[in-house]
């Protein structure tokens, strides 16, 4: 159960990049965005749909230094979102506005953390602003920060325990937002997500492209009873890090619901 704690809530994750293609099938859209001057009828390359189901899945490898088997030394943790995406032109180019349907935090040791559904479902959406330059979305860093208020979502540190930009947003009466192990308790924390995208627009129903994305938290306390979450994620940020990562961001064409992304990406 340590080892669980420590490697989802006590890592510094830095900058994980990796890059991607175009794959599946070809579709029809409609209300397609940007691009297109000089194409075909119905040729939808160099455009962006207006409603697109979004998956998002990094998947890290971690080495603790603390521990010399090797079994125990590495581990690989996955963590995967699902969202639907509305796209809509601008005088600079298109602005992404990212509705979350679902967020699954990694799976360590068998056990799953997780954040409540409803409150991830009342999340607000993350607007991302891009532009479409020779067939290629490309987005503008955005943030989604939970737990925190913060000036400046992107550059503004996450706030120690005693500040009052602590914020309880779930609304349970305990600071940040809380992470369920069930059969343990919960994990108070706050948490700032980055990400910006590099999608090739092909005219495919199905895209994959580029994602960098950036992870920070900061653990404010727990209520299990066995264990100190903020000391151990302390600790464990100077002896768990990342060796390797792969993201990879997929658009879907059409996809205009949660039910549709989740049949779309199961």
């Amino acid at each position: 159960m340590r080892l669980l704690l420590a490697l989802t809530f006590g890592v510094s994750l830095t900058t994980l990049a990796t890059t991607g293609c175009v794959s599946d099938e070809a579709g029809e859209d409609t209300a397609p965005i940007g691009g297109g001057d000089g194409k075909a009828d119905g040729d939808t390359t160099g455009t962006v749909a207006a409603k697109s189901g979004l998956v998002l899945t990094s998947t890290m490898k971690l080495e603790d230094t603390r521990e010399s088997d090797p079994a125990k030394r590495f581990s690989t943790i996955t963590l995967r979102a699902r969202g639907v995406v509305t796209t809509t032109a601008t005088a600079d180019g298109v602005k992404l506005s990212a509705k979350l349907c679902d967020i699954t935090l990694p799976m360590v040791g068998g056990y799953q953390p997780e954040l409540d559904a409803a409150f991830v479902a009342s999340l607000p959406p993350l607007v991302m602003s891009g532009a479409i330059v020779d067939d290629t979305l490309v987005t503008e860093p955005a943030a989604l920060v939970l737990g925190a208020r913060l000036a400046d979502s992107i550059a503004s540190p996450l706030p120690a325990a005693t500040s009052s930009r602590v914020l309880d947003q779930d609304g349970d009466g305990k600071p940040g937002v809380s992470i369920t192990v069930r059969g343990y308790g919960d994990i108070y924390a706050a948490m700032r997500v980055k990400l910006d995208l590099e999608m090739p627009l092909t005219g495919m129903t199905t895209t994959t492209g580029t994602a960098t994305i950036a992870l920070d938290q900061a653990v404010y306390g727990d209520d299990i009873w066995f264990y100190d979450a903020a000391a151990s994620a302390a600790q464990s940020a100077q002896f768990v890090k990342v060796k390797s990562a792969t993201n990879v961001v997929k658009l879907r064409r059409g996809s205009a619901n949660c039910a549709a992304v989740r049949s779309a990406f199961p």
